[in-house]
């Protein structure tokens, strides 16, 4: 007789077919049948479906349990604080301030990690990258040539010369050459000649913002005679003093950045900052246009 076929006090007739009979075969050590299997598995389900409170309680339940099997004192909830000033599961009793520990602990939190974590953490990928420089060079032989002479599939004759040579160099933890370490500064100094535009900070503010080519722009200043479009004055002046601001409608494109549509012309900073003052409105420029012409003539009639 199966142990969910024998009666009990609330099941005279057996257990068959319930989910009390299911853990009946659990508890005498034998397999369960098929109908307590399949009572198991529906009271499961509706258990997860119909009932979330109690299934999210009896996972906490359980999530306690084994907190006290491996020793967990108290919740880290009852530590207020940030993370690394709590007690750990594995050092209840250690404050991981000012370690890599508690820069972990930051991160598992989702909060930003304090000062000191983060020095403790960049301090030990500092010593960790000392400590792999220190191998590389221990394992060097006397008279091994240079990482950026040895060949490779993209540089058959050599990286000498190059940056790829340069990094060659650095990873190798060996001192880098003069012809990599120039190539390095060619590629700092021009990293952001992209798109037809190289040269100064502001040709690269240009680029940026409104994405004209350095060649455009030239082309742009000549067509307008070298000069700015409203005064023609060929002084830039302004913070950058050798370029010409470009105007554009800030109906179309609100902000500093513009499209080849709304650019109108080439300014200079003064007559920029006017337009900007007057909010590009030809009625107010008129206006003051005839409130200047008027206060002129009023003052040449009272000299006179």
């Amino acid at each position: 007789m199966n142990a969910c076929e024998q009666p009990t006090r609330k099941f005279p007739e057996g257990r068959t077919g319930t989910n009390a009979g299911y853990y009946a075969h659990q508890g005498a050590s034998e397999v369960p049948c098929g109908d307590c299997r399949a009572a198991n598995l529906k009271d499961q389900r509706d258990r997860k479906l119909n009932n979330p409170e109690q299934r999210r309680a009896h996972n906490l339940a359980r999530k306690e349990k084994r907190r006290e099997k491996r020793g967990w004192r108290e919740r880290p909830d009852a530590h207020p604080g940030m993370a690394c000033e709590r007690p750990s599961q594995k050092h209840p009793d250690v404050v991981r301030t000012g370690t890599p520990a508690g820069y972990g602990a930051h991160l598992a939190a989702g909060e930003p990690a304090c000062q000191p974590c983060k020095a403790a953490h960049l301090a030990k990928g500092r010593a960790n990258w000392e400590a792999a420089v220190a191998a590389a060079v221990a394992t060097r032989t006397p008279g091994q040539a240079a990482a950026c002479v040895i060949p490779t599939r993209t540089y058959p004759g050599g990286r000498t010369g190059t940056n790829a040579g340069y990094l060659a160099h650095m990873r190798a933890a060996e001192p880098v050459c003069d012809a990599c370490v120039e190539a390095n500064r060619e590629l700092q100094k021009h990293y952001y000649v992209t798109g037809g535009w190289q040269g100064t900070d502001n040709s690269r503010t240009q680029y940026l913002r409104h994405r004209l080519p350095q060649a455009d722009y030239e082309a742009w200043l000549a067509e307008q005679g070298g000069g700015c479009a409203v005064c023609g004055t060929t002084d830039p002046g302004g913070a950058s003093g050798d370029r010409f601001h470009v105007d554009h409608d800030h109906d179309c494109c609100p902000g500093h950045k513009s499209c080849p549509s709304c650019r109108r012309g080439l300014l200079c900073a003064k007559c920029n900052v006017g337009l900007g003052s007057f909010r590009d409105d030809p009625d107010r420029l008129m206006a003051a246009a005839a409130y200047l012409l008027t206060r002129k003539n009023v003052l040449e009639v009272a000299n006179a």
